[in-house]
Parts: C-alpha cells; structure tokens; sequence
C-alpha cells in the first residue's frame, strides 16, 4: 500500500527501507529523523537496525498497526520526545547491553532511571506507579495511552513536561506523592509543564500532600501552548488521598 510517495513493501525496517524513506542510498544508517515514518499504517513491526544510534521526536508516532514489542538496541545512544506516541505496541524491550536506555516492566526509561521517556501504548493495565527512582516524565510519555485509570507519581520526581499525560480518556486519578513523608519537607516537584494533564477523564481528580504543589499545578496546567486561551484542569486535592 502506497503512504504519501512511499511505497511500504516490508515491515521490517531495515536500512535499505529507511533510505529509500529518507532519499538516501541503503548504506550505513546511523539516525532515524523526526517523524520520519509517523502515521504509516501499513508498518506492523519496529525493528531497528544494528547500526542507528539516534532515534529522533515522533519517529514513529501513529504508527497504529504495530502491536507488538518495540525492541531498542544496544547502539541506540539518543532518542528524542516519544518517538513511538501513539504507536500501541505492547511493552519497549532494550537490548541488555545497552548503556543508555533500559526497560522497566515494558517501560521505556534512561540508564540511570531518572528520565521516564515512554509508556507503551498497548499495555492494558489500568494502574501505574512511576518508578521511584525516576525525576523527569519526559515531553507525551503517557501521551494516547487509553488503559490507564491510575497514576501515582512518587516523591522524587521533578518535572512533568509539557503533554507527558495528554489524551488519556480513562485517567480519572492522579496521585503525587511529594510530603507524603512527614520528617522530609523538601518539596522535589518544581515544574508542570503546559497541557501536561489536558484531555483526561473530565471528573479526573489530581492528590497531594503540600499546597505548593497544588498550587503548581493550578497555575501551569490549565493553558494551552501558547498561552492565549484556558482549559478546565483537573481537580485537585489536598491530602488525604481517596483510593476509592
């Protein structure tokens, strides 16, 4: 079937598909551009080269015939804001050798934990809790994720980027667990990025512990890009947390 000008005659993304992609010889590729192949339906199946070692913003994205894991290599040493948004692929899997990225639970996440890069779209699980040693939830991480009721963002985490939960219909409970320990007052979470939080569950309720954090969110959450027009966020309460 025919995209655009390019003709996808394989699933498997090899480098002589990527360089007819990208007009280049089938020689040795060692980057995938930003939003090169986003929106081909037609790719089933990721397979990155050996040789790529740069995967770029959107690479992927609506990519929604691809269900199955999206496997990273160990060469793989830069990937930019999500490349796989949108793309319902059941859990990332990174090459053990890698020593840039890692997989935790399907979940796709730098060496050292600290950068949440992206959740897997296909998952069907409807609770999530961040990794604890986690401290960036990285630009549309969560970004069209349907399964997820759920999240809980724990003490540690810094900065929520711009979109990182945008388009999540099912997510009707945030909780952040910044103050939640009583003997520690320092507050880690200094930066919600802009409609981090914007089409959710309209009764979607974010927990906290600390007025500051609510107040965080309040202000950075409720404009769009560019800050010319308000959308309604999502409640938000002060502590105690409802599990109900």
């Amino acid at each position: 079937g025919s995209e655009g000008n390019y003709q996808i005659t394989t699933t498997k993304l090899d480098n002589k598909t990527i360089a007819e992609k990208d007009g280049r010889k089938p020689t040795y590729i060692r980057g995938l551009g930003d939003d090169l192949f986003s929106g081909l339906s037609k790719i089933t199946e990721i397979e990155i080269p050996e040789s790529v070692e740069v995967i770029g913003n959107g690479t992927f994205a609506n990519c929604i015939s691809v269900d199955s894991i999206v496997k990273i290599t160990d060469n793989v040493s830069n990937i930019g804001e999500n490349p796989f948004a949108y793309v319902p692929a059941s859990s990332f899997e990174v090459q053990k050798g890698s020593s840039y990225f890692e997989d935790i639970d399907g979940v796709l996440v730098s060496k050292d934990h600290s950068d949440l890069i992206a959740y897997p779209n296909g998952s069907d699980k409807e609770e999530y809790e961040i990794p604890k040693d986690v401290k960036n939830i990285k630009k549309n991480a969560f970004v069209g994720v349907e399964s997820l009721e759920k999240v809980i963002i724990p003490d540690g985490v810094e900065t929520i980027e711009n979109r990182a939960f945008y388009d999540m219909p099912n997510l009707v409970q945030i909780e952040v667990l910044d103050l939640m320990d009583e003997d520690d007052d320092t507050i880690n979470l200094k930066e919600v990025g802009l409609e981090a939080f914007k089409e959710i569950k309209e009764e979607a309720k974010i927990y906290t512990f600390a007025k500051e954090i609510a107040d965080l969110f309040i202000e950075d959450v409720n404009y769009d890009k560019d800050k010319t027009s308000v959308y309604w966020p999502p409640k938000v309460i002060l502590n105690p947390i409802d599990s109900n």
